[in-house]
């Protein structure tokens, strides 16, 4: 039986192993705390314990394809937003599931249940754990998320086409693979939160971020503001913006805002 655990355990994502590691241990922690206030293990103690435990375990894997494209969202403000939502949420969530739980058990469920909020500091800890454990969630996905971005690396189907110089990208196009020239390409940017890399004629959506682009693409292509990239080959002209930025134009007619250490590197290129 143990080997067989073992196997099922193994079969698991990183998230939903670690997810089980850390209710587990604060499956112990709860146990703990509830044993020194009842100072004797009974079958209460035990419901209670189970009752923290199984409502946090599933509302976690319950989280976990919301957090994801949360957390691939390219504008850091929203991320923010969304993260601090989801938090509040989770909390009021796992809040609402111990306390019916606990009135479906206490009054019987024949009966139907009786819900009694939690009140004054136990009301507060209930909140204050909530927010911490969906802190600790957020972490844990970014985590396995990064971690599974640094293994996958060029084995990615989207990404920098293999050679010693790149030279093209393989980007999305609907359900096809399209090999994009990095000469064809004029700029990368997030629209409407989604990051796009423009051509002259066209764009592709990347699931990348400007960081990973930036790392691995050539020196041509300059990071001018926190949201754009752009091909100083397809560079036409530039222009004065104010306040220590600059405006861009480029081969496509668009133009781009720079930002002040933008600007200061697009300075730096003049001879």
């Amino acid at each position: 039986m143990p080997a067989r655990v073992s196997r099922i355990f193994a079969k698991l994502t990183p998230p939903h192993r670690d997810w089980i590691m850390i209710c587990a241990l604060l499956g112990l922690g709860y146990l703990a705390v509830f044993l020194s206030d009842a100072g004797i293990l009974s079958a209460k103690v035990v419901t209670d314990c189970l009752i923290n435990v199984i409502s946090l375990y599933l509302l976690g894997i319950a989280s976990f394809p919301l957090l994801r494209p949360i957390l691939s969202l390219p504008n850091q403000a929203l991320q923010f937003a969304s993260l601090a939502v989801f938090s509040i949420a989770f909390t009021l969530i796992w809040y609402v599931l111990i306390t019916s739980l606990h009135g479906w058990v206490d009054a019987g469920f024949v009966a139907g249940g009786m819900i009694i909020p939690f009140s004054g500091p136990a009301f507060r800890w209930q909140m204050f754990q909530g927010i911490v454990i969906a802190l600790l969630l957020i972490i844990l996905v970014r985590a396995t998320h990064r971690l599974a971005e640094a293994k996958g690396g060029s084995q990615d189907t989207e990404g920098i086409a293999a050679s010693d110089t790149p030279k093209a990208l393989l980007l999305r196009d609907d359900d096809q693979i399209a090999r994009v020239e990095l000469e064809d390409i004029v700029a990368i940017r997030s629209v409407d939160d989604e990051m796009k890399v423009f051509t002259a004629t066209r764009s592709f959506p990347t699931r990348r971020s400007l960081k990973e682009l930036s790392e691995q693409l050539p020196e041509s292509f300059v990071r001018i503001h926190r949201s754009a990239i752009i091909n100083l080959d397809q560079l036409v002209s530039v222009e004065p913006a104010g306040g220590g930025r600059m405006t861009v134009h480029l081969n496509d007619g668009s133009s781009l805002n720079t930002s002040r250490s933008g600007a200061r590197l697009i300075r730096s290129y003049a001879m």
